[in-house]
């Protein structure tokens, strides 16, 4: 991963965000809908009034500071994508 790529993913770790180190559909890494250990949702796909289209904001923020965007993959993955 590059180095703002691995800032990202770390500082979203640092929140409990669940990522997942899979590079698939050319994404960097991944964000599971499905796998929130402790119940809060980071990203819920039928919830576009939450965050920024169903993605939480402090992980748009997080990923917007370290120049990657997110977009839907399916409805319980989201990719991580450069800028």
């Amino acid at each position: 991963m590059r180095t703002s790529t691995t800032a990202a993913y770390k500082a979203l770790q640092a929140i409990n965000t669940p990522v997942i180190d899979r590079q698939e559909d050319n994404a960097l890494f991944m964000i599971s809908g499905e796998d929130n250990d402790d119940g809060r949702p980071f990203i819920d796909y039928y919830e576009y009034n939450y965050g920024e289209f169903g993605v939480d904001q402090t992980v748009c923020d997080i990923l917007k500071k370290h120049g990657l965007i997110c977009e839907w993959i399916n409805p319980g993955l989201l990719g991580v994508y450069p800028e």
